[in-house]
């Protein structure tokens, strides 16, 4: 599987190969079709492990936090730091309804039902700090959609532009060394983006990252 997901993840259901795949896993066309019977069958099962995975970075945020902006800035910065130990699950996921002859429905069911599950994972926080106040309402609002695509434009962004990035400006933005600053701008960027008072933006983020646990299998050196 991990095989796969590398293949599929560079380059993507057609660009792919299932002879290397084959070939770094030491076994045959034959054995991979066996099980998977097509490369469709491979492709859905990766997608479907990957997309399972998801949501779990909510697991990585302590329960019980009671202020709801420190909360919902604890559950973005678990999400960045899920992305940095999965980047070929993002690059994977973002192209999984390219497909030849159309969007395969097992996935996209799948993908509808995880896509569901990470907006609920924000939803609480976000609901808790709409019903104090503490969030933007009423015409033209955030919501917890529109910041799960600003979240997932900008992971994205650090994943597949970090080399142009590293190359022209000397920033890194998918790397251990530059790993606590990306954090910060995005956590930033998404308080700022929700909050009605900004103030303490500086210390939600402080404090948000120092509740934060590191990743544990960072792929830095994967893309």
């Amino acid at each position: 599987m991990d095989a796969a997901l590398e293949e599929f993840a560079r380059f993507g259901y057609s660009g792919s190969r299932i002879d290397a795949i084959a070939q770094a896993t030491n076994t045959s066309k034959r054995m991979i079709y066996y099980y998977f019977e097509n490369k469709l069958g491979l492709h859905i099962a990766v997608v479907n492990k990957a997309i399972a995975s998801m949501s779990s970075f909510v697991e990585r945020v302590p329960e019980g936090i009671e202020d709801p902006i420190l909360d919902f800035a604890a559950r973005i910065d678990a999400a960045l730091t899920w992305s940095e130990e999965n980047p070929n699950r993002i690059r994977l996921l973002t192209s999984e309804n390219k497909y030849p002859d159309g969007r395969a429905e097992e996935v996209e069911d799948i993908n509808i039902k995880i896509n569901k599950s990470i907006l609920e994972s924000f939803g609480d926080p976000f609901a808790r700090c709409l019903a104090a106040g503490l969030f933007r309402s009423g015409a033209n609002a955030p919501t917890v959609m529109s910041v799960y695509q600003c979240g997932l434009a900008i992971t994205l962004f650090r994943i597949e532009h970090n080399s142009t990035m590293n190359t022209a400006f000397g920033v890194p933005t998918f790397a251990e060394m530059t790993r606590d600053e990306q954090h910060r701008i995005v956590i930033d960027i998404l308080l700022r983006y929700v909050l009605e008072d900004t103030s303490q933006v500086p210390e939600y983020i402080d404090k948000a990252l120092a509740i934060s646990r590191p990743p544990e299998n960072p792929q830095w050196a994967h893309l």
